[in-house]
């Protein structure tokens, strides 16, 4: 089997399709396929991440080459509208019923796409994760974030990473940080970059509080180590990029948390995998209740991921494959 995945994303971890398209060929070498990054008529199945940069590529496997097509699809905050209702631009949902299957990973995902009018067959599938990402690490790697961050181990910090394009989720992270000033925020994301940025976020800059760093780029090695020794990991409403954070944090036992709004990933539970609620000012005060070990929610998280492995997946992937 031979299986052309999209692979128009840099070489940045931040950016969500890199990460995923590296999880699918995890995946799929498992099964003992073929993964390439041309497409041509050898492909047995096409399968793309997301539909922007893909269109004129989706349109050959279904006009010229006749190749069965997949494509991942993850809604994120810019699909709603000011009334909070979802709405795919036409492109988007032309180019998903161009498809023979269309991948989601969660419920509410599949009900908007439902809503929105989209005929492909719609599945459920987490990108999955390797179960051993954080334990292979050695010693050193587990705690090189302490010597880029200056921490002390063991002190306690906030730990962000999405490409923020919403800057409603700066402000709540820096409400959060000031009613936390003994909390550090680490704030990660290409969403950051000077030359990305809107206007809105980068006139809060000067604003923002000093227990919150933000930074436009760490590597891999260090967002790992920072995944480990986080004592929360803030999940923004970039459910595109924050769907792959929410596995790392519930695999590395970091407590999820999260400000509830329509946005946000609806494969959260208050209570349940994270904390999640209305407010900062509410979420701060749930934070020192952690931080005082009333309670958390990490072990039913970590449960959860057991159920996410690159195994697990490759075998749901192989019967969804073998049904196109």
């Amino acid at each position: 089997m031979k299986i052309f995945v999209s692979s128009m994303f840099k070489g940045d971890f931040v950016q969500p399709g890199y990460r995923i398209r590296r999880n699918l060929v995890s995946i799929y070498e498992l099964l003992g396929y073929e993964v390439t990054d041309e497409l041509d008529e050898t492909v047995h199945i096409a399968q793309f991440i997301g539909v922007e940069n893909n269109k004129e590529n989706i349109s050959l496997c279904a006009e010229k080459y006749k190749i069965n097509t997949i494509i991942n699809y993850f809604i994120d905050s810019s699909v709603f509208n000011k009334n909070g209702e979802a709405k795919l631009s036409f492109e988007d949902k032309k180019y998903l019923n161009k498809a023979n299957l269309v991948i989601v990973p969660t419920e509410f995902d599949k009900k908007i796409l439902l809503e929105n009018e989209i005929t492909t067959r719609i599945e459920i599938v987490s990108p999955g994760i390797n179960l051993s990402k954080f334990t292979k690490l050695s010693d050193i790697e587990k705690e090189s974030f302490l010597k880029y961050s200056g921490l002390i181990k063991g002190e306690p910090f906030v730990l962000a990473v999405s490409r923020f394009k919403c800057e409603k989720d700066i402000q709540d992270i820096a409400l959060l940080a000031r009613r936390l000033p003994y909390l550090k925020f680490y704030v990660f994301g290409p969403g950051i970059s000077l030359f990305k940025t809107s206007h809105k976020i980068l006139r809060q800059l000067p604003f923002l509080p000093k227990n919150m760093m933000l930074k436009s780029y760490v590597n891999e090695d260090f967002y790992k180590s920072a995944v480990l020794l986080a004592k929360f990991m803030y999940v923004t409403r970039d459910t595109n990029c924050d769907i792959l954070n929410i596995l790392d944090g519930k695999l590395s036992k970091t407590q999820i948390i999260t400000i509830n709004s329509i946005e946000a990933n609806k494969s959260l539970i208050d209570g349940v995998n994270c904390i999640c609620k209305d407010s900062p000012g509410l979420l701060s005060l749930e934070m020192q209740k952690v931080m005082s070990g009333e309670y958390s929610t990490i072990d039913e998280a970590y449960k959860e991921i057991q159920n996410e492995s690159y195994e697990l997946i490759s075998k749901k992937m192989e019967s969804l494959i073998k049904e196109l």
